[in-house]
């Protein structure tokens, strides 16, 4: 968040339902009903015309904001996610949910961190790296809230706003920007599921 503060703009980052200082209403989750809980948000601060950014499953979440909101949005950037989970994805995540079930949703978040950062990160950035593993193991976010999240991300699937008559894709430019993968992991690193950052 400091390199968005320092570029001049004001970032709005929070816990989606489940985990953190949010509410942790039964389960499951979708993308889309956090999706609404990001525009309740927004619209009870009076915020609109913003830069929407999603990483991981904030990136889904993102996905379907910008498709429901798209009026909200000045941009939205989609990083380290997908709009559909393959079968390696879905594979991935009922190990994950197995291991949160038999040990606990820590060590699964040090399991992602293996899947979310480099080779290099480790090697380049030890501080970076100690500071996430430190925040996983102390990830207030109970079992029945990382599962609720986990039963969506199975099944998610943006290409159903075409199947529900809604095709939204066919509106939106997309431009695709190289990235230096270290600066991904880095707001990775800072636990960030969705920034909203907006101009001063």
């Amino acid at each position: 968040m400091p390199d968005f503060v320092a570029a001049g703009y004001r970032v709005l980052s929070f816990d989606n339902r489940g985990i953190g200082k949010s509410d942790r209403p039964a389960g499951p989750y979708t993308s889309r009903m956090m999706a609404d809980d990001t525009k309740a948000l927004v619209d009870s601060l009076g915020i609109s015309g913003f830069h929407l950014m999603g990483v991981s499953m904030g990136g889904m979440i993102a996905q379907e904001y910008a498709l429901a909101y798209p009026d909200d949005v000045k941009s939205a950037t989609f990083a380290c996610t997908y709009g559909v989970a393959d079968a390696f994805c879905q594979t991935m995540f009922a190990m994950w949910a197995d291991i949160a079930r038999k040990i606990s949703v820590p060590l699964v978040m040090r399991d992602v961190a293996l899947w979310a950062f480099t080779g290099p990160f480790f090697e380049e950035r030890p501080d970076d790296a100690a500071e996430f593993a430190a925040a996983m193991a102390g990830l207030d976010q109970s079992l029945d809230a990382y599962l609720g999240q986990g039963d969506h991300i199975m099944v998610t699937r943006i290409d159903n706003y075409y199947e529900e008559g809604r095709p939204y894709l066919d509106s939106i430019t997309f431009r695709f920007l190289p990235v230096d993968q270290s600066r991904v992991a880095a707001l990775a690193a800072g636990e960030l599921d969705r920034v909203d950052a907006i101009p001063l």
